[in-house]
């Protein structure tokens, strides 16, 4: 893990090693301080000014991450996304979670009011190997019949009216 400083266009300090192969990163700001948190298939771990500060055993490895002031979230294999407050100390505290989404999720983000959590869903697992034709075509589909169309009444040839206005000449008491 590296920290880039994109003024000047390089990286800052050292690189940092993580505790697995790292599966998302995102970057919290509590109180003024930095703290980029670390999917990886350990868990999360959460890193200050180049050192680790606080790390989350997880019971599934997480995929993907996203953070905003001094909440956080992830998302596993276990299809739950979690939410954390972040602590001035860099902490982690699960707040309750979401369950059973519709489809995988791919992506989070918060707002950046940090009050909505969009989740991006992905369509479900596909086999990429296309599988064999049926043993037995379907059926072919019936003719189509063909439409009647019924065409609408001519107009009238004397117009209608529709509104009336009318105005009267102001009257004057002379």
């Amino acid at each position: 893990l590296r920290t880039a400083d994109t003024a000047q266009k390089s990286f800052v300090g050292g690189a940092v090693k993580t505790a697995g192969q790292p599966q998302g990163v995102a970057v919290a700001t509590v109180s003024g301080k930095d703290f980029t948190i670390v999917a990886s298939t350990a868990g999360l771990n959460v890193y200050a000014e180049g050192l680790e500060v606080s790390k989350l055993q997880a019971t599934a490895a997480p995929h993907c991450v996203t953070a905003v002031g001094s909440l956080g979230a992830s998302r596993a294999h276990d299809k739950i996304v979690r939410i954390y407050k972040i602590s001035s100390s860099g902490s982690l505290e699960e707040v309750p979670s979401l369950s059973e989404p519709t489809s995988p999720i791919s992506a989070l983000a918060f707002s950046a009011d940090s009050a909505p959590l969009a989740a991006g869903l992905s369509p479900p697992f596909q086999n990429a190997i296309s599988p064999p034709p049926p043993a037995h075509p379907p059926p072919p589909l019936p003719p189509v019949p063909p439409h009647t169309v019924k065409r609408a009444p001519p107009l009238s040839p004397q117009p209608r009216l529709i509104a009336e206005r009318t105005t009267q000449q102001p009257t004057s008491d002379r």
